[in-house]
């Protein structure tokens, strides 16, 4: 089989990388703020949650470039900085699907659940 350059294989690695977490933040922003007729207190507080960890995953995103091209992955290689700013778009992500998933803060039993 033959073997990819290494070059290929980290710009392949950033495009992916990349077109996945814009994905995740699209779903968390777009997708999981949807309200409904009468949205209730804990879904006003659901969506600022689902915003937060949007502006998270896209600070982290944008971060991986800056620190790949200032080489500061090459000079903090014991703490790995993209693997770091991956992990922690991952964890924001998976925060808002813990919100949207009625983990974190659901409504009231009572409540008017349209939004969901």
């Amino acid at each position: 089989m033959p073997s990819i350059h290494p070059g290929v294989q980290h710009t392949l690695h950033f495009v992916f990388a990349a077109a996945l977490f814009v994905l995740l933040a699209y779903i968390s922003y777009f997708r999981f703020t949807r309200l409904g007729d009468q949205p209730t207190e804990a879904k006003l507080t659901r969506n600022h949650v689902y915003r937060r960890c949007t502006a998270a995953m896209i600070v982290c995103v944008a971060l991986i470039p800056v620190v790949d091209l200032t080489h500061l992955a090459v000079r903090l290689a014991l703490i790995r900085p993209v693997f770091l700013l991956e992990t922690l778009a991952l964890w924001a992500f998976g925060l808002s699907w813990l919100v949207k998933g009625d983990t974190l803060w659901r409504d009231s039993p009572g409540a008017e659940a349209s939004d969901r």
